[in-house]
């Protein structure tokens, strides 16, 4: 069975627990990356905004077809 981990990290902490995990499991590691900056406060206020308005961000490359020959899929993300 082939695995991957797919994550978004902002701060760093994520991806050191992904790079951690796929080590562990012997999965292939895919980081998510955003094509617009979110550092700052207006980072935070645009961040707020997207959200309230239910807009998704730009991403680049294309994840979703890097991980379609995988079997077993762990999705990552940042806890507050």
């Amino acid at each position: 069975m082939k695995k991957c981990i797919l994550y978004y990290s902002k701060g760093g902490n994520t991806e050191y627990a992904a790079k951690y995990l796929a080590g562990k499991i012997d999965a292939a590691i895919i980081k998510l990356v955003e094509k617009k900056n979110r550092n700052g406060i207006f980072g935070f206020i645009k961040s707020g905004f997207q959200a309230i308005n239910k807009k998704s961000s730009k991403l680049e490359g294309n994840p979703w077809k890097d991980i379609k020959d995988y079997d077993e899929i762990y999705f990552m993300t940042p806890m507050l």
